[in-house]
């Protein structure tokens, strides 16, 4: 599978996948408009969009399958709904599984391949977690591969030599949940993307930061909350009606969890300043 950044319209993903074929010199079996998202999901559906593209493409003999990968569930249904696209692309494991249990319960994927990244986390979760269980928990969902995402060789040992012959096993959320309470105030967030701010706070993604930051990405958790939180949590606190706690299934206490993530975020540029 190849992916490709910021190729859109139709004629910039065109000229993208011949280029890909030239360099590989024969077909691409999956070709997938990468990272496509709220600004850009309207040009990439459009007709003489990106997927018209890759689906000339594919009666061309240059592609075999049609794919588009996303980190919002939103955009995953309006994949699944369109006949166009093959093969979905999207994100989960065992603390982050709200989009796997939506899409466990929505036939409509029934009729698409389903690729599972993120599994490790960006290679946090093994550190909590065996590879194996990770392994295991989303291969229980109806995904048709994992793209594990592997970083030393012992894991690549593990991926490589895996095989439960069906028997999957799904720690529940409440067992994930308890154990990282050990190590830190976890916000048990699993991004089911449920939750939405008035003001575009994308909640689910400010939450996973916070909880990145404590599972080892401080570095990187920090200079993505840096980015946002101010306003974030600036409009949050003057929220009146605060329609995110009625729509969180989980009941988080959501404003809550703003402010902690902006404490954070303001706590380290007061030392960083020292």
């Amino acid at each position: 599978m190849l992916t490709r950044r910021d190729f859109f319209t139709g004629e910039s993903m065109y000229d993208a996948v011949l280029t890909s074929c030239e360099n590989v010199s024969t077909y691409i079996d999956i070709y997938c408009v990468h990272q496509v998202d709220l600004d850009n999901v309207d040009s990439t559906f459009c007709k003489g969009g990106a997927i018209d593209a890759l689906c000339e493409l594919k009666q061309e003999g240059k592609i075999r399958f049609v794919g588009v990968a996303t980190h919002y569930y939103d955009i995953l249904l309006r994949g699944a709904k369109d006949s166009r696209v093959d093969v979905l692309q999207g994100s989960g494991n065992v603390l982050e599984r709200g989009m796997l249990d939506r899409l466990e319960a929505e036939p409509l994927f029934e009729k698409k391949g389903f690729l599972v990244n993120k599994v490790y986390a960006a290679g946090i979760l093994p550190r909590f977690f065996s590879e194996i269980s990770l392994i295991s928990f989303v291969l229980s969902y109806p995904v048709s591969c994992a793209v594990i995402g592997v970083g030393t060789f012992d894991e690549v040992d593990v991926a490589m030599k895996f095989n439960s012959f069906g028997q999957y096993h799904r720690l529940s959320f409440d067992t994930v949940i308890s154990w990282l309470e050990k190590y830190f105030d976890v916000i048990p967030c699993d991004r089911c993307q449920l939750c939405h701010c008035k003001y575009g706070t994308e909640i689910h993604i400010l939450l996973r930061q916070y909880n990145y930051y404590f599972l080892g990405k401080d570095y990187w958790a920090l200079r993505k909350l840096e980015m946002s939180i101010e306003e974030s949590a600036k409009l949050c606190k003057y929220c009146t009606d605060m329609p995110c706690l009625k729509q969180c299934p989980k009941r988080i206490k959501i404003p809550f969890f703003i402010q902690k993530a902006h404490d954070l975020v303001s706590t380290h540029i007061r030392n960083s300043r020292v």
